[in-house]
């Protein structure tokens, strides 16, 4: 019978012939560890849990766990990710999920379910939330125009410190040592800090009909934004801003951006994943994706 015991970093390199077949032509083995590393320094103790057969690891699910406050109040969180068991053991896969469903007074997510895993998570009482995001290109023709003006109110990565709130500060610190962009924009409403990560877009219409090569470009997508009223007073100047720093053609925003604003100019981004949780009394307008593997294992 296989024993279950919580994931540490001593356990890493058992795990590791594991996760490489989830996705090893894209994460690194130090990215892998560093989830293993507690990356948002909540000091839970453990990454995850393991499934052992004597000396023999054949099964994982990782966690990373986060605090954050909301909405007045601290909730804890556990992000699940990477649940990989080996074949022969696979019904005993739902020991891993169960152990999760065990946590006391945390909310869970999970980000990134491949087909089984998702239809396994939704039949035992995990929601949905909508990923849908779409794509607003910066003006073309206002950033050659503008090429040599200086963006008033603008302040971009180490620049920004003394600007943010604690929670803000947080978030911050706990994340500039991945690939993300950082700003602050200050108007007469106030200040809002924004969080954007830079993807590759591959355009689908366009790519069908060339004879060859592939055409790609650069966007950022928005993963958070602190007072949004603020950030989308003047949302294209915003962008376009944004976008010539960074040399992206243009950004990435969720729906409920566009929607709640009345932003009308944009297409649809088609590239989605799950996002999943299972909570009481929770709100899932406030969950975003910042303290997950997302930026831990660099994934688009």
């Amino acid at each position: 019978m296989p024993e279950l015991i919580e994931a540490r970093i001593e356990h890493f390199d058992d795990v590791y012939g594991l996760l490489r077949k989830l996705n090893d032509n894209i994460t690194t083995k130090s990215r892998w560890k560093e989830t293993f590393e507690d990356p948002f320094s909540t000091k839970e103790g453990n990454a995850g849990f393991i499934l052992k057969d004597g000396n023999r690891v054949v099964g994982f699910f990782g966690g990373i766990y986060s605090k954050r406050l909301i909405n007045g109040r601290f909730l804890r969180f556990c992000n699940t990710h990477s649940w990989v068991v080996e074949p022969e053991y696979s019904t005993k896969g739902l020991l891993l999920l169960n152990r999760f469903h065990k946590l006391d007074n945390f909310i869970l997510t999970n980000f990134s379910a491949s087909p089984g895993p998702y239809h396994i998570m939704k039949k035992l009482g995990w929601k949905e939330k909508s990923d849908a995001s779409c794509i607003v290109m910066a003006h073309p023709l206002r950033r050659f125009l503008n090429k040599g003006s200086k963006a008033k109110n603008f302040y971009f990565n180490s620049d920004i410190v003394s600007l943010l709130n604690d929670q803000e500060n947080e978030i911050y610190q706990s994340h500039k040592k991945f690939r993300l962009d950082f700003n602050v924009v200050i108007n007469n409403i106030g200040h809002s800090f924004q969080v954007f990560k830079q993807v590759t877009y591959r355009p689908s219409a366009i790519n069908r009909i060339l004879p060859f090569g592939k055409v790609t470009f650069t966007l950022g997508r928005l993963y958070y934004v602190s007072s949004p009223e603020v950030f989308f007073n003047d949302r294209q100047y915003n962008i376009e801003v944004i976008c010539k720093r960074q040399n992206w053609l243009g950004v990435i925003l969720p729906t409920e951006y566009t929607e709640r604003f009345g932003i009308k100019e944009f297409r649809p981004y088609m590239k989605k994943r799950p996002i999943l949780y299972k909570a009481k009394d929770f709100d899932d307008k406030d969950l975003d994706l910042l303290f997950s593997e997302i930026f831990v294992l660099d994934l688009n």
